[in-house]
This record gives C-alpha cells, sequence and structure tokens, in this order.
C-alpha cells in the first residue's frame, strides 16, 4: 500500500469537481491504495513534457496525475479531465 500525500493543487481542484465525481475519486483513491495495479484504474506513465507523472482513470473522463518520489510515495498533483494532459 503505497503512500500517498496530496497536493494543494490537487485539494483545490478536488473541491471545485462535482459531488458525484468527487464520491466517485475516493472510491478510486481507495482502490489505488489498495492495488496501484488495478486494470479498472488503468494506471499509466505519461508522455512528452509530462513524462515524470503518472495517470490513474476516476471515470471515463476524469483523471487523477500523480507523482512517484524516490521513496515511493504517490502525490496526488492534479484531478480533471483530459485537458490536465495539456
Amino acid at each position: 500500500m503505497p503512500d500517498i500525500l496530496l497536493s494543494p493543487r490537487f485539494q483545490r481542484s478536488f473541491s471545485r469537481l462535482p459531488e458525484n465525481i468527487r464520491s466517485l475519486a475516493k472510491k478510486k483513491i481507495q482502490l489505488f491504495k489498495e492495488n496501484p495495479r488495478n486494470n479498472n484504474l488503468r494506471f499509466h506513465k505519461l508522455k512528452g513534457g509530462l513524462s515524470c507523472y503518472h495517470s490513474f482513470s476516476v471515470s471515463q473522463s476524469y483523471r487523477i496525475i500523480t507523482r512517484i518520489t524516490s521513496s515511493g510515495k504517490v502525490i496526488l498533483t492534479d484531478i480533471g479531465n483530459h485537458s490536465l494532459y495539456g
């Protein structure tokens, strides 16, 4: 189970989401804590300018962007739709 930290940006973005997406995101974060490699999350490394980040799915439209530290902690850096990719 990875240690998970929430960035200030993630917290701001999360607070602006519709309630149904916040609820779903909480469930997906819990699933991520239990098993980051669960196929339902579609966890993957990003490419290009975001290549130091990873992403996992909240829904078909919403994603959580993460950064993994050298010590193995996971920082949730942002949440939103595909516009987060650039």
